[in-house]
């Protein structure tokens, strides 16, 4: 296949189908061979375009096709909906992959060296057990209410309010020892987060990118590490506004004509690591800027805006200052309005 301009990968756990067009865009190929025999397939193959959506395994089999000298790119499955002219089968899945690997304006994501996917591990597994960990709080408090029992919200509060039903002696057993089981559990997951909160604390500690932009307030360690995982090279980034755009952390437009409209935030890019900034900076606007610089700021903000909005603006601003530091390779010096005595 002399005139091969682009191939198209879909991607599954057994199959993977491949299609094959010219640089008119035009098919001239088609191919199903097994998943483990994709790297092999390629050995032999002359150097060309690689095209793949975003799936379980796309960075490894990116890397090793790019190993054998083509050049690859990893898509978003959102950026490739527009390129579907056909019914949903796998053909028309690795022909609209093709179509989109040829556009210049569709971006593909960034490969992350294998330290970077070991602690993202270690970020969803944190995350996973957080989730744990709320849903057998609800749960619980859920079980009790349809036995009459009202307990308050809040983790804190729920256990509390578990632990003294069990020494009540007009609960029955069967429900004292349910109750113990979701206390285990509940003991559990907590344990296994801390036990995750301490690994990400000192992979933080070894990072000088996490080091250099937890100066900057409502950044700690580990929303510190989820940050410098999802944006991958700063050097991809014009500046800090296209940072907090990948994060959905700027307002989302819909405009047209002379009319420009501006809603919520876009809840783009990583949901998690957004998350987390925004816990970071109500952190902060709540109890750590009470004598800094950015107090008249975020205060004119919450009274325009309200409380919620002012948080996510400071959240931006920490994008922007933390690609502004990576950037140019300097410190945040955090300036401190003198306190007045009464």
């Amino acid at each position: 296949m002399s005139n091969v301009y682009v191939v198209g990968a879909d991607v599954h756990k057994i199959s993977t189908q491949l299609v094959f067009l010219n640089r008119f865009g035009k098919m001239v190929g088609k191919e199903r061979i097994a998943t483990d025999k994709v790297t092999e397939y390629f050995s032999n193959f002359k150097r060309v375009l690689i095209g793949m959506e975003v799936s379980i395994g796309s960075q490894f089999l990116a890397k090793e096709l790019e190993k054998q000298g083509h050049t690859v790119k990893v898509m978003p499955a959102g950026k490739i909906q527009g390129f579907y002219t056909g019914p949903k089968n796998d053909i028309c899945d690795a022909n609209a992959i093709a179509q989109a690997a040829m556009m210049d304006f569709v971006d593909g994501i960034q490969m992350k060296p294998d330290e970077a996917l070991i602690t993202q591990g270690y970020l969803k597994q944190r995350h996973l057990m957080v989730k744990a960990r709320v849903a057998l709080c609800n749960q619980l408090r859920g079980i009790l209410v349809e036995q009459g029992i009202k307990l308050p919200k809040g983790e804190e509060k729920i256990i509390h309010g578990a632990m003294a039903l069990i020494k009540e002696a007009k609960v029955s057993i069967y429900l004292k020892n349910l109750i113990k089981f979701s206390l285990k559990g509940i003991k559990f997951q907590k344990q296994m987060e801390e036990q995750l909160n301490r690994q990400l604390e000192e992979i933080a500690k070894k990072n000088e990118a996490v080091r250099t932009i937890q100066t900057i307030p409502g950044f700690g360690p580990i929303n510190s590490l989820a940050f410098i995982i999802s944006i991958g090279s700063i050097y991809s980034y014009k500046s800090g506004r296209d940072v907090s755009a990948f994060l959905g952390l700027v307002p989302k437009q819909n405009s047209s004509g002379e009319k420009i409209r501006l809603g919520g935030i876009t809840k783009k890019g990583a949901c998690y690591t957004r998350t987390l900034l925004i816990h970071g900076a109500r952190a902060f606007v709540m109890h750590g800027m009470k004598f800094d610089k950015n107090k008249l700021w975020l205060d004119s903000i919450r009274i325009r805006r309200g409380y919620n909005k002012a948080v996510v603006a400071w959240a931006n601003k920490m994008c922007r200052i933390a690609w502004s530091l990576l950037k140019n390779k300097s410190s945040y010096e955090r300036i401190l309005i003198p306190q007045i005595a009464a």
